[in-house]
């Protein structure tokens, strides 16, 4: 699907507005309790994002990996979500 955005963005890119395009589906995650992730891959005129999200001992767990249109370099981050 696509995801319109307004005015400067200094998340996706641009000055004017653009389009973020998103594809999601499921793909299988060894880390997950039931061995399966729901992955989103994001193209943005900054660059490409794979998020992958999964159950592990209760906990969401988000894993971002992100691959800068203008380098070869990425970044990858990872956030745990608990229940409180």
């Amino acid at each position: 699907f696509e995801e319109a955005y307004e005015g400067k963005s200094t998340l996706f890119g641009g000055n004017d507005g653009g389009v973020v395009s998103r594809h999601c589906f499921y793909l299988a995650e060894s880390d997950s309790d039931d061995k399966i992730a729901h992955v989103t891959f994001s193209e943005t005129p900054r660059g490409e994002e794979l998020a992958a999200r999964y159950m592990k001992n209760g906990e969401l767990i988000l894993r971002r990996t992100f691959w800068h249109s203008w380098g070869s370099n990425k970044v990858e981050s990872t956030e745990v979500f608990t229940r409180c």
